[in-house]
C-alpha cells in the first residue's frame, strides 16, 4: 500500500499516522509492536476508507497542504481498490510480488483488474 501514495500525501498525514500507531500499540502491543511503518500506513488507510467522517477531515487537511484533489482522489480510489482486492483475494503476479502478498491470501489471479 505504501507505493500507492505520494510522499507529499504521507508527509501531510505523518502526525495522524503516528497517533494511529500509538493507539494501535496501546490496544495490543504484542501484536502491533513488530509491524513496520508501511504496515501501519496500510492499516491507517484501510481504516480511513471505511470511515467517511475521517476521510472528509483528511481530505480537507490534504487540500489545505497543497495535495491536489486529483491526486487525493487517485490515492483514495487505489486504497478502495486495494481493500476490495484484499477481500476478494484477486491479485496479479506483479502486485503479489511488489506488495508482498502471502500466497495463502491469493484466491485468484488477474491481468486486467490491477492497482499497479
Amino acid at each position: 500500500m505504501d507505493i500507492l501514495a505520494s510522499d507529499d500525501f504521507k508527509t501531510v498525514l505523518d502526525k495522524e499516522i503516528k497517533k494511529f500507531k500509538s493507539y494501535m500499540l496501546d490496544e495490543d502491543y504484542e501484536e502491533f509492536s513488530s509491524y513496520p511503518p508501511e504496515r501501519f500506513f496500510a492499516l491507517y488507510m484501510y481504516s480511513l476508507v471505511n470511515n467517511s467522517n475521517g476521510l472528509k477531515k483528511v481530505k480537507k487537511k490534504c487540500l489545505k497542504n497543497n495535495v491536489s484533489e486529483k491526486e487525493f482522489n487517485k490515492i483514495i480510489y487505489n486504497c478502495m481498490k486495494y481493500v476490495d482486492k484484499s477481500e476478494k483475494g484477486c491479485w496479479s503476479f506483479y502486485e503479489a510480488t511488489m506488495l508482498d502478498i502471502p500466497v495463502e491470501e491469493i484466491h485468484s489471479t488477474t491481468l486486467t483488474y490491477t492497482i499497479i
